[in-house]
C-alpha cells in the first residue's frame, strides 16, 4: 500500500494511520499489533494485524504477520474460505516486500490503480482521541521464568481480578476469549500478548486494548510492561478523564507488582489480592 500518513499520534500506542484510520493498539519491542475502528451501520468484524519479528540467529530474522477478524458475520463457509484465502495472498505479498527492503533492495514502482480506496462509511466515533499508559516494573528472574509463571492469558485471575476461564479458543493462542472482559487475544509474540474487549451495544466504542510484554534486562532480569491503550474521548470531561487515568494506573501497577512477586517466587497476601480501587 502506498500514501500512508499519520493522522494522529507519533508512533507509539494509539497512533492512527491513514490506511483505513487502522490505530496502534499494541507494541512491544520487536512487534505491533493494529486494529481497523467499527464504522456506523456495519458489523464488526474486529480486524487485528500483528507484524513481529524474532531473531534466528545472530543474521537471520523471522518476520510474521497475522491477522485475525470475526468470520462469523460472512455468509457461509465458502465467503470464508474466500476471504482467508484473499487475505493470505495479500499478507505474503507484504512479506516478500518486506524481506526484499529488509535486505537492502527496492521494490519496482506500484502499478497505477493499485492503492486501495477510502473507505466513505464514516466511523462509529468521528472524533476519536486515542491515549495510552505504559507501565513497567524490573524482575529479578529469566524471562523464561517470568513469562511461565505469569505469562499465561488466564493467569490474570491470580495476579489480577479473581477467577478466570476461557469462554473459547485455546491457552496462549490468538482468539482465545476470556471470562475477565469477554477479553479476546488478538495479537501475539514469544513473550507478549494483546487483549482487546468485544465491541458491545450501545455507544461509543472505547477501543480498550491492553498489551503485557516480558523483555529480557540481562543477568537474570526481566522487565515486564503493561501498557494500555483507548479512546478517552468516551468520557464526557477532562477531569473525568484524568479520573480514568489514574484508576487504569492504581489497578494495574498493583498487577504488576503482583507478578513480580510471583515471578521471583514469592505468595500473594490477601492484601495484594484486594483491589486498590473499583475497576
Amino acid at each position: 500500500m502506498g500514501g500512508c500518513k499519520y493522522l494522529q499520534g507519533d508512533g507509539g500506542p494509539g497512533t492512527v494511520r491513514s490506511i483505513v484510520n487502522e490505530v496502534l493498539v499494541g507494541q512491544t519491542q520487536y512487534s505491533y499489533t493494529y486494529a481497523q475502528p467499527p464504522r456506523k451501520d456495519t458489523l464488526y468484524n474486529l480486524a487485528h494485524g500483528t507484524l513481529a519479528a524474532e531473531a534466528l540467529t545472530v543474521t537471520t530474522t523471522q518476520l510474521t504477520y497475522t491477522m485475525l477478524r470475526d468470520d462469523s458475520i460472512l455468509p457461509d463457509d465458502a465467503a470464508r474460505r474466500r476471504d482467508e484465502e484473499a487475505r493470505r495472498a495479500r499478507v505474503s505479498e507484504w512479506l516478500k516486500n518486506m524481506k526484499v527492503l529488509a535486505e537492502g533492495g527496492k521494490l519496482p514502482p506500484k502499478p497505477a490503480g493499485r492503492l486501495r480506496p477510502p473507505i466513505p462509511t464514516p466511523l462509529l466515533n468521528p472524533n476519536p482521541h486515542y491515549a495510552s499508559l505504559p507501565m513497567s516494573i524490573v524482575v529479578n528472574a529469566s524471562v523464561q521464568k517470568v513469562w511461565a509463571r505469569v505469562g499465561k492469558y488466564c493467569n490474570i485471575g491470580e495476579w489480577g481480578f479473581r477467577s478466570c476461564d476461557l469462554i473459547s479458543g485455546k491457552e496462549g493462542e490468538i482468539g482465545a476469549v476470556r471470562t475477565i472482559g469477554h477479553s479476546v487475544i488478538v495479537g501475539q509474540t514469544r513473550y507478549s500478548y494483546t487483549y482487546t474487549q468485544p465491541l458491545r451495544a450501545p455507544g461509543l466504542y472505547p477501543m480498550y486494548h491492553g498489551t503485557l510484554e516480558a523483555r529480557p534486562l540481562g543477568s537474570g532480569r526481566t522487565t515486564l510492561y503493561y501498557t494500555l491503550m483507548w479512546d478517552s474521548s468516551t468520557q464526557p470531561d477532562d477531569a473525568s478523564r484524568q479520573k480514568q487515568v489514574e484508576t487504569y494506573s492504581l489497578l494495574f501497577e498493583k498487577m504488576l507488582r503482583n507478578m513480580k512477586k510471583l515471578a521471583e517466587g514469592s505468595t500473594l497476601t490477601p492484601e495484594d489480592k484486594q483491589a486498590p480501587v473499583k475497576f
